[in-house]
This record gives C-alpha cells, sequence and structure tokens, in this order.
C-alpha cells in the first residue's frame, strides 16, 4: 500500500526553507552503523550530516513486513521509486508521482509505502539515478558506495511475538457503572508495541475469552464506564506488536461494580440511606421561629449536611405536623396545637444570596447535579435560610416538617 501527501507552504524562498527545516528531526550518533534504525522516515536531498545534497538519508534500512515507509522531500528537486530489477517476487512496484516523468516531487510532500512482502528492495530517484544503479555495500552512515542518489531496504518477517515486563494487572470498580484497568507493559523489539487488546465479559466464574476485543488502548490503563452495576467482569489484555503478532499469554484480572444508591433522606432527624456512601443530615433537628408579628418577619437557618460518592440531587417540601407525607394539598399548611391552620406559602425559603421561594407540600429542588464530595463522604453544608411572615392567630406552636431528600441517579 502507498500513499502521497502534499503540504502547501507560502510563496518564496523563505517558507519553503522554514518548512523544510522542520519537517523531519534527525539525531545521529558519529560512527554508529545505520541500517536498522528506528524511523520509518527517509528524506530525499539530504546528506547524513544534514546538509542538502543529491542523497537519501538513511538509504541503508532495515525493516519489517507490516512497517511503513516515509519518503519526505526535504529540498533540492527529487522523487522516489523501485529499482525493479530487484524487486522481491509478489511485492507491488512503488513509486512516488513524478518518478515516471522524471519530475521533482514537491517540497515538504511525502510520499509513503507498507510492506507487505519481505526482500530486499532498491530504489533510486530518476532524476539524479537511473535503473540499475544499484549500490552494492553503504558505509556506517548509510552512504551508497557508488555515491549515486539511491537507497536499499531490507524488509524481514517479524517472528517474535510480544513479551510481557513484570507486574500485577489490576482491576478496580470505582463505582457502580465504572472499572479501571492497569496492566505491566509489553515490548517487542522488532516492530514494536501498536496497541492492547482488551476483552471483557461477565459471569460468577471465569468464562471462555471473547471472540472481539471491547476496546484497543495504546497504553496500559483503560477506564471501562456503563457497566451494569452489581455484576462481576473479566478481563484478558493481549499486547499485538507491528506485525499483527500477539502476545503468548494475557493479562487477567476481574472485579465487581457496585451497587447503586436509590436515595437518603432526613426530616428534622438523622436518616440514612440503606447504602453508607450516600447520607443526609438535619441541624437543628427543631427550628423555633419564636412568635411572628405583621410588623417584622421570623428567619432562622438550617444546615443540611450531605455526604455523597456520586453525583447528587436535593430536595425539600412539607410533609405536615405529623410527619407524614400525604396526598398534594394535603401538607399545604402549618398546623397548630389547636387545629388551626396557617397556608405553608406564607414561609419562604433561599440559600446564600438566592432568591426567595415559596414553600409547599411539593417537592421543590434546592440543588441538582451536584459533584461528589468525595470517595470517603465529605462533609457538604448547605445553609438554607427560612423566612416566615404573617400574623401569628390565637393558637401557638404551629409547625411543619420539612423533608430534604438527597438523592443519586
Amino acid at each position: 500500500m502507498y500513499r502521497f501527501s502534499q503540504r502547501r507552504v507560502g510563496r518564496g524562498g523563505r517558507g519553503i526553507a522554514l518548512i523544510a527545516a522542520i519537517a523531519v528531526i534527525v539525531v545521529l550518533v558519529p560512527g554508529t552503523a545505520l541500517a536498522n534504525h528506528g524511523t520509518s522516515v527517509i528524506e530525499a536531498g539530504r546528506t547524513y550530516t544534514g546538509a542538502t545534497g543529491n542523497f537519501f538519508h538513511i538509504a541503508n534500512k532495515t525493516m519489517y513486513v507490516g512497517q511503513t515507509a516515509t519518503f519526505s522531500f526535504a529540498a533540492g528537486s527529487h522523487n522516489t521509486g523501485i529499482d525493479t530489477g530487484s524487486l522481491p517476487g509478489g511485492a507491488a512496484a512503488f513509486r512516488s508521482p513524478q518518478f515516471a516523468g522524471g519530475g521533482a516531487e514537491p517540497l515538504s510532500s511525502t510520499y509513503t509505502y507498507t510492506f507487505a512482502v519481505a526482500g530486499t528492495y532498491n530504489y533510486y530517484c530518476s532524476v539524479h539515478a537511473s535503473q540499475g544503479d544499484t549500490a552494492t555495500t553503504y558505509d556506517a552512515n548509510g552512504v551508497p558506495a557508488n555515491n549515486k542518489m539511491v537507497g536499499r531496504i531490507t524488509v524481514a518477517t517479524d517472528a517474535s511475538a510480544p513479551t510481557w515486563a513484570a507486574g500485577t494487572p489490576t482491576a478496580t470498580a470505582v463505582s457502580a457503572s465504572q472499572i479501571d484497568l492497569t496492566w505491566p507493559a509489553a515490548s517487542d523489539a522488532e516492530t514494536g508495541i501498536s496497541q492492547y487488546r482488551v476483552y471483557e465479559a461477565t459471569g460468577a466464574t471465569r468464562p471462555a475469552k471473547p471472540g472481539t476485543a471491547s476496546a484497543t488502548p495504546a497504553g496500559t490503563s483503560l477506564s471501562r464506564t456503563g457497566l451494569t452495576a452489581g455484576v462481576h467482569y473479566w478481563y484478558w489484555v493481549t499486547a499485538v506488536n507491528g506485525a499483527g503478532l500477539t502476545s503468548a499469554s494475557d493479562q487477567l484480572m476481574d472485579a465487581t461494580t457496585s451497587s447503586v444508591a436509590a436515595s437518603a433522606t432526613a426530616s428534622g432527624v438523622v436518616k440514612f440511606a440503606v447504602n453508607p456512601t450516600l447520607s443526609i443530615t438535619v441541624s437543628p433537628a427543631v427550628l423555633d421561629l419564636g412568635t411572628v408579628n405583621p410588623a417584622a418577619a421570623s428567619t432562622g437557618t438550617q444546615i443540611v449536611n450531605v455526604k455523597s460518592n456520586d453525583v447528587w440531587s436535593l430536595t425539600l417540601k412539607s410533609i405536615g405536623r405529623d410527619g407524614v407525607d400525604g396526598a398534594p394539598g394535603d401538607d399545604a399548611v402549618f398546623t397548630g396545637a389547636g387545629g388551626m391552620t396557617i397556608p405553608m406559602s406564607r414561609m419562604t425559603w433561599k440559600i446564600g444570596a438566592g432568591a426567595w421561594t415559596a414553600c409547599s407540600d411539593t417537592a421543590a429542588t434546592l440543588l441538582s447535579a451536584q459533584p461528589v464530595t468525595s470517595s470517603a463522604g465529605t462533609d457538604t453544608n448547605v445553609d438554607l435560610s427560612l423566612l416566615v411572615q404573617f400574623s401569628d392567630p390565637t393558637a401557638t406552636d404551629y409547625q411543619t416538617v420539612l423533608l430534604y431528600t438527597a438523592t443519586q441517579p
């Protein structure tokens, strides 16, 4: 497979020189053999010292089946193509777009070719060399002995599977819908590690490994989200190298997602949910606003304390003097000790500097989509100001129970 790409640059030599200078960075160690070079980039128009010249750099390389060579036209007037006399059997010939006509490829453009067949590939620039100008030897810097603009790529087959480094894989359930995975790194001296295949299955005991991977990350960690609460998950991680070979063994791990907290409520006294990861308290348990007269309002504050390890919301409603949540309309009043009533809407609430809102016996949302307090359930206090404004009738001790409800999704 081969591909040609071109990047447009501005007019004038300055723009071209800038792009060419930053297109490829090659670090050289003088006197070191460069035949088996880690990068797949071959510069056309550069010598091994980085100077402009009619050479390929690095001209003598070893690569592996499945890897891709990228020819970068960094300087001068050049192209590239296979010397068909050395083309391995079954391999497709490669030629950059201007090769056949002897023209130059645009500066800063690239041409790529992916090797599917092992063997030796001799290539040349048709502007400065000819078919048959094959060099028999190259020096330690990758320069051909005949000083022609030719090159050679020896393509081998990677027959070594990836191997694992020492270490222990982990699967950690962080919520009812997420498990975080980590595993040791794998390595492959020839073609490197291209990806990890993560397989996922469920069951009380380890089931058979699935045939299709659930994810293919490049790194050694993964968060699996959108899982089902209270389910045991099993994972297999397989390393894959650049040639498509897989590790002989898998990294194995498993974990169970936590259960979901439905809700937790409090009404003047502490109540807690079945799941201890969500709780709520109110202080003071009894808020006495004293005697109210027409000339002035009575105010007070209740502090609602919420602990949650998930996103949470908070609602408020009146449930009457008896503390029993009746049908809508049944608890919409303050009730006195003698049975007299005053409309619940005469009391309003606000949080901080927010707007005053009338209380009622239907749930009003105080806060929604609040962030996790912490995995340990750190305190989160909501200061709620309550204001009552009406004349006090003959009866005394008017009261109602306010029900604060904290819920998780």
